[in-house]
């Protein structure tokens, strides 16, 4: 069955993942880095994960609910890291 084909009962079958489930795989997702051959190139930005995970807070409202209720998901956006701020000495 493909994934958007609906079951008897009208539902899609990723409809069928506890909320829990959705929560791990977003969390996951939230925190993949892009393939080295696309870190430069005009897909970049794309596969920037913050990109991936408002794209994916867009698709439904169960979706939504999901990631905007976890500052989880959202804090592995981020890279702290690359926002310090080091002194710089001449």
């Amino acid at each position: 069955m493909a994934i958007c084909q609906t079951d008897p009962g009208g539902r899609k079958p990723i409809s069928k993942l506890n909320q829990d489930l959705l929560f791990e795989i977003f969390y996951i997702n939230a925190a993949s880095e892009p393939p080295k051959e696309l870190e430069f190139g005009p897909d970049a930005a794309a596969m920037n994960p913050l990109v991936i995970t408002r794209r994916t807070s867009h698709v439904c409202r169960d979706r939504n609910t999901i990631i905007l209720r976890s500052p989880s998901i959202w804090a592995r956006c981020f890279n702290l890291d690359a926002l310090s701020q080091r002194k710089v000495t001449c």
